[in-house]
């Protein structure tokens, strides 16, 4: 049974893993012609990029509510109920882009200024940035609904491919847009934000496409519709929404903290760095979590709750043992990485210590983000937003003492730590009970 677990496990993991590393690969490219460009222009990015963060990333619900909702709705055989499902996610994820994008638009300076606290140059280019980034804020979000619906239906492969072919498009765009070719003239940092603008657009109607014709070859069961109805599932969208807010709520805040510590930009430059490194393992590791989400949903929905404790085991041992790895292999290539990203000195001094932090962080980042799958997966979304909650509250408390007293981005890396290390005794502790397997969607 464990062979065969691991055989599904790998299945579902393997193009996740790949999915999900695409994105924050070509975000650490971004980086690398940033750097190219110029200490302000990087600035700029990394501030663009925490608001993009918090603004985007916030609405994961849209992926992970529907993966739960689907797999436990096929799980029981309510074929009608999953498509609902992926139709009203598809929905509101271009409801919501392009209000998003208007109001982005308007308030990107200000979002700058008064939020992220850049000033000069790098507010500047962080507010280009994010306006032309958040043009493509609904095909972005058309892109996590139409994750969440094939992952619901424990295909990853679509998804794979999708995400492999909007990552080429932007590294081949990127630096011909960042810096011209043939005598035309660079577009600097809004060149790489037209780059992923346009490659997203691109993706996101082919994997809608592809979602709407899965949907379509699936017959409709002539088992009644669930008789939970969609009010657990909404209580869960509207609960991951409040458990990710909390979680860009504190790299967000980071973020501010490190643009507001030293008014030269290095800081920010380096949280930049790291925090795109901490992006690719983030979501690398996650690639198990996606496996945990659609296969505990499966097993809940058919209501074998020892399954769904079995794959919750077997997804929490291989997480410490890849984060394990992760760690080591980060620590062994920080200084070539460090060096490989930026030119400036002073930059690269800022990130070495804290990118050692990120490394000694990675087993118990990727229990978290294992433990986090399995409780999605089971709708356990009003345990991981009060749990969030209660992690980030001090984590926030911490940030500000080092905005106000003026610290270095090691001490904020340090913070953050503390914060993972809440997160994994939370999570941790409800898994030992069996509240977690009793929700219904």
């Amino acid at each position: 049974m464990s062979s065969f677990r691991d055989g599904e496990i790998a299945n579902l993991a393997g193009p996740a893993l790949f999915t999900l590393a695409a994105p924050p690969l070509v975000a650490l490219f971004d980086v690398f012609i940033a750097g190219r460009l110029g200490t302000g222009q990087q600035a700029g990015l990394a501030v663009g990029v925490a608001m993009l963060g918090f603004l985007l990333f916030s609405t994961n619900f849209l992926e992970y509510g529907t993966t739960a909702v689907v797999a436990q709705r096929l799980g029981a055989g309510d074929v009608r109920g999953a498509k609902r499902a992926g139709a009203a996610a598809a929905v509101a994820a271009v409801a919501i882009g392009v209000v998003m994008s208007i109001v982005v638009w308007l308030a990107a300076d200000w979002l700058m200024s008064a939020v992220m606290r850049a000033e000069g140059a790098t507010a500047s280019e962080g507010a280009e940035y994010l306006r032309l980034r958040m043009t493509s804020a609904a095909p972005f979000l058309l892109l996590r609904a139409g994750n969440g619906w094939f992952r619901g239906r424990g295909n990853t492969l679509p998804p794979l491919a999708v995400s492999l072919a909007m990552s080429g498009l932007s590294v081949i765009a990127a630096p011909v847009l960042a810096f011209g070719l043939d005598g035309l003239d660079g577009l600097g940092l809004r060149g790489i934000a037209i780059a992923a603008a346009g490659a997203e657009f691109l993706g996101a109607l082919a994997l809608f496409s592809l979602s709407w014709r899965d949907g379509q070859r699936l017959v409709n069961s002539e088992t009644a519709p669930s008789a939970h109805g969609w009010g657990n599932a909404l209580a869960l969208n509207r609960d991951i929404l409040l458990r990710t807010l909390c979680v860009t709520g504190t790299f967000t805040l980071a973020g501010i903290t490190a643009s507001s510590v030293d008014g030269s930009g290095v800081t920010a430059a380096a949280y930049g760095i790291v925090s795109s490194l901490w992006l690719f393992s983030a979501l690398a590791l996650d690639s198990l979590a996606i496996a945990a989400q659609s296969m505990v949903g499966a097993a809940i929905g058919s209501g074998d709750r020892a399954a769904a404790r079995a794959i919750a085991a077997r997804i929490s041992t291989l997480e410490v043992l890849i984060g394990l790895g992760a760690g080591i292999a980060l620590a062994a290539l920080a200084v070539p990485l460090v060096a490989v990203l930026t030119e400036d000195p002073d930059v690269r001094t800022a990130v070495l210590p804290a990118a050692l932090i990120l490394a000694g962080l990675m087993p118990l980042s990727a229990l978290a983000f294992g433990l986090d799958g399995v409780f999605l997966g089971a709708g356990d979304g009003r345990y991981l937003r009060d749990s969030m909650l209660a992690a980030s509250a001090p984590a926030w408390l911490a940030l500000g003492l080092v905005l106000v007293m003026g610290g270095t981005l090691a001490q904020i890396w340090i913070v953050i730590g503390l914060f993972v290390l809440l997160r994994v005794g939370f999570l941790t502790h409800r898994l030992t009970g069996s509240a977690w397997l009793m929700n219904h969607l």
